[in-house]
């Protein structure tokens, strides 16, 4: 799964696998808030993921 870390580095992760009742969504795109702005300014020493409001798609279970 693509996705984009707080220094808005482009970064491969595993693709989710879902389990008991949870739901996988494709999302479409994301956009940036004022709370991602905040988690960016914290710093990490390892990537976290930007983007809490999302555009999607559900995708049935495997």
């Amino acid at each position: 799964m693509r996705a984009v870390d707080h220094t808005f580095a482009e970064i491969e992760l595993p693709d989710p696998v879902p389990a008991g009742r949870d739901l996988l969504v494709k999302v479409e795109a994301v956009s940036v808030n004022p709370v991602d702005t905040k988690q960016r300014k914290l710093g990490s020493p390892t990537p976290k993921v930007l983007g809490w409001e999302a555009t999607r798609c559900t995708t049935p279970g495997t």
